[in-house]
C-alpha cells in the first residue's frame, strides 16, 4: 500500500519527517484509489509537496488492477520494463513490481496536477521525457517529481513549485575506500547538520547515501558530478582533516539552499528527501 506522513505545521524546514502518524485520507484521483490503498506519507500544503512510500507487496495487484480499467502507462512504460528486465518468468515479480510503480507515479502526479491547476490534466499514456542522466519529467506537468525503489518498496516524491528529490535504500554492508566513505559522510552530515547520522558504521553510511542521492536529485545535476565536487570520486590523495573538509566554501548546501531530512519508513527501510525552493518571479 501507498502512505503519507504529515509533517508537524506544514513546515519542511522545521519538521523532521520521522515518527509521524500515517494519514489515512486517500489520494487517488478516484475512489477506486482506496481499494489499493493509496494514502499519503507527507503533505506540506505550503510548498505543494507530498510524499509517497508503496508497499508493493500488498498494492501492486490493486495498482495492476486499476491500470487495466483506466490505463495511464505509455507504450514507452511498458518497453521500458521490458527492456530493462526482459521477458524470463524468473523476472515476473520485478517487471510487475515496476509496472505498479509507474502507475502509482502517474496517480500521484495526477493527482498533484489536478491540485495546483484546480482541474485534472489528461495526463494518461503521455510518455515521460529523460534527462541524459534518466531524470523523468511528464510533459503537462508543470510541477516535479521524484522517484526510488527497492525490491518490494518504492518511495515517490512531488513539488508543485521548486525541485525535490528523494532515494531509498534497503540496509546492508558496504565495502568502500575509507577516504570515499569519509567524504560521502561529511557532506551527507554538512547537508542536514540539525540531524546526526547513526553512530553505526554501515547504518551510518547508508544514512548519508541517501541523503547524497536526493540532495543530487533535488539539485537536478548527476550524483557522479556531486561525488566529484566534494572530492569522493576522481583524484584521490591523502584523507583532507575533517575539520577543513566542512568548512569548504563550496560544500553542498554551505548556502542552505536545499532542505535535505531523513524519513523513517516501516521494515528498515533507509531514506531521504531533499527539496529546493525556487524563487518566485
Amino acid at each position: 500500500m501507498v502512505a503519507r506522513v504529515p509533517v508537524v505545521d506544514g513546515n519542511l524546514e522545521e519538521a523532521p519527517l520521522a515518527g509521524l502518524a500515517v494519514d489515512e485520507r486517500p489520494v487517488g484521483v478516484a475512489d477506486a484509489c482506496r481499494s489499493v490503498g493509496l494514502r499519503g506519507i507527507l503533505d506540506v500544503g505550503r510548498l505543494g509537496i507530498g510524499l509517497w512510500h508503496v508497499d508493493l507487496v500488498k498494492a501492486a495487484d490493486g495498482l495492476l488492477a486499476m491500470e487495466q480499467d483506466a490505463p495511464r502507462l505509455s507504450e514507452d512504460d511498458c518497453v521500458r520494463v521490458q527492456t530493462m528486465f526482459g521477458a524470463e518468468a524468473s523476472r515476473s515479480r520485478i517487471r510487475r513490481e515496476r509496472l505498479a510503480t509507474y502507475v502509482a507515479l502517474r496517480l500521484v502526479v495526477e493527482q498533484a496536477h489536478a491540485e495546483s491547476d484546480g482541474a485534472p490534466a489528461d495526463l494518461c499514456r503521455v510518455p515521460f521525457v529523460r534527462t541524459m542522466e534518466g531524470r523523468p519529467s511528464l510533459p503537462g506537468f508543470r510541477g516535479d517529481f521524484s522517484l526510488s525503489h527497492v525490491a518490494g518498496h518504492a518511495l515517490i516524491g512531488v513539488a508543485q513549485e521548486g525541485s525535490i528529490g528523494v532515494d531509498l535504500e534497503r540496509p546492508r554492508v558496504l565495502r568502500m575506500e575509507a577516504r570515499r566513505r569519509f567524504l560521502i559522510e561529511a557532506a551527507a552530515a554538512r547537508m542536514a547538520p540539525q540531524f546526526p547520522l547513526p553512530a553505526d558504521g554501515d547504518a551510518r553510511f547508508i544514512a548519508a547515501w541517501v541523503r547524497v542521492e536526493a540532495f543530487a536529485k533535488a539539485r537536478r545535476i548527476s550524483l557522479a558530478r556531486l561525488l566529484t565536487d566534494i572530492g569522493a570520486l576522481g583524484g584521490g590523495g591523502a584523507m583532507p582533516p575533517a575539520e577543513r573538509v566542512v568548512r569548504r566554501s563550496d560544500w553542498p548546501n554551505a548556502n542552505h539552499e536545499t532542505t535535505v531530512r531523513d524519513l523513517a519508513l516501516p521494515d528498515g527501510l533507509v531514506a531521504a528527501v531533499a527539496y529546493v525552493e525556487h524563487p518566485k518571479h
